[in-house]
């Protein structure tokens, strides 16, 4: 027999006083300093029977409860566990005494205070998935202003993948909260038990339920798209590797094919190649010649192919989210324009510029990159200035700064909504 904690006494007082009585006339004869729920009431008189204070029988869609035993008897069965756990007779009698004399002190039902805990943990919730929310609406329109504004591409690229992480982590974090112990849980239980108890589950638990079944199915989706994605592409440059390997002469890390259009395009591998034709060294200079395979290099060095492909997962698996559906031309444009920073900062603006204007007129496939992909003339506008990119330590401190801002984004909804919990 286990003992009881101060909502359940007081529930047994009720019933040893009137039985027997289903949850809500239990409900309504509690006195409380705050009104409790339904739930609460329900999961308390389950507790107690499953300890064994009381009996139940179903009584058509609801259950009525009584007593196991008088308050007499449970009175004496207290007593009987007291003295029980000493061996010492003096500490028995003391025991006894201190049962009978010391009076019963009521305090404020546990499940009022921990009403105000899970309201403050919906708060936290809810204020995750609004943050996240209000980035993925919000932030495309502020970035892409920044690269036509003459942003550093590099610091725009890592703003946006960072926004596009904290979304995910956010609204990962908005749903780990909700199933946290004691509410999204016990939610689900109160839900569940409510069944059992032939009671139509409240609205608000079976879309809580609803929303957090989606959100899981959502987060399985991106994970299965992601890994269809790499698959797809590992496949397709595969084909055009042994196609490549075949038809090129092999030069250390650089196949050259026999060709007059003056084309040169990165295959992400390991290790990365870089493919070229004959007609680079023949339409172009040295200096542009070294521009081509300087931007070819920093595709290859800065992960880009990966990173256009976690973009293109991205967009597939959550089309709906502006941040997302935008994510694969905005940041294939971003990694041209940071190669072209990269091969400006190693060969000059002017280089990197006559370069692009032979090679512009070719494509390049879909799963590679190249100096002749998106955004010609927005590039061609940024080289025409002639100014050469920041240097690597300001880089640094700026991409740095602008990851940080994307990443805290989100959470300073948090913290705002937290704040005025805390002043209300």
């Amino acid at each position: 027999m286990h003992g009881l904690g101060e909502l359940e006494a007081a529930v047994m007082d009720v019933l040893w006083c009137e039985h027997p009585l289903k949850v809500r006339d239990v409900l309504e004869r509690l006195e409380t300093p705050k009104k409790l729920a339904y739930t609460t009431v329900m999961t308390v008189l389950d507790n107690l029977h499953r300890k064994g204070w009381v009996r139940r029988e179903r009584d058509g869609k609801a259950y009525d409860y009584v007593p196991a035993m008088s308050r007499a008897e449970a009175a004496a069965r207290a007593v009987r566990d007291v003295l029980a756990s000493s061996g010492d007779p003096r500490c028995r009698a003391d025991a006894f005494r201190q049962v009978r004399h010391t009076p019963r002190v009521r305090t404020a039902a546990p499940s009022a205070a921990s009403a105000e805990a899970v309201a403050a943990l919906m708060t936290v919730a809810i204020s995750f998935l609004i943050g996240a929310a209000l980035v993925g609406q919000f932030a495309p329109g502020f970035l892409a202003r920044l690269v036509v504004g003459g942003a550093d591409p590099l610091a725009t690229l890592v703003a946006w993948l960072a926004s596009a992480i904290a979304v995910v982590l956010t609204t990962a974090a908005g749903v780990v909260v909700l199933l946290l112990p004691d509410h999204g849980l016990t939610a689900l239980h109160a839900c569940w038990s409510l069944i059992q108890h032939g009671t139509t589950p409240r609205i608000e638990a079976v879309g809580g339920i609803a929303g957090t079944s989606m959100v899981i199915a959502l987060a399985y989706r991106l994970v299965a798209t992601t890994l269809h994605t790499v698959r797809r592409r590992a496949r397709a440059r595969a084909e055009h590797l042994e196609t490549l390997r075949i038809a090129a002469r092999r030069d250390g890390s650089t196949l050259w094919l026999a060709r007059e259009e003056p084309l040169a395009f990165s295959l992400a591998g390991k290790p990365g190649v870089i493919v070229a034709t004959e007609g680079l060294t023949e339409h172009l200079s040295q200096a542009q010649l070294n521009a081509v395979f300087a931007h070819e290099r920093a595709h290859l060095t800065g992960r880009h192919h990966l990173l256009v492909a976690f973009a293109d997962a991205l967009a597939h698996a959550l089309p709906f989210v502006p941040l997302f559906k935008l994510s694969p031309a905005v940041l294939r444009e971003l990694v041209e324009l940071a190669a072209d920073s990269a091969a400006a900062r190693a060969c000059g603006p002017d280089a990197v510029r006559a370069a692009l204007i032979k090679v512009s007129q070719h494509g390049v496939p879909t799963t590679a990159l190249g100096m002749s992909g998106s955004s010609i003339d927005l590039r061609l506008a940024r080289l025409r200035t002639g100014r050469c990119p920041a240097g690597r330590a300001r880089q640094l401190l700026t991409c740095t700064f602008a990851g940080a801002t994307a990443l805290a984004l989100p959470a300073g909804a948090v913290l705002s909504a937290i704040a005025l919990t805390c002043l209300a």
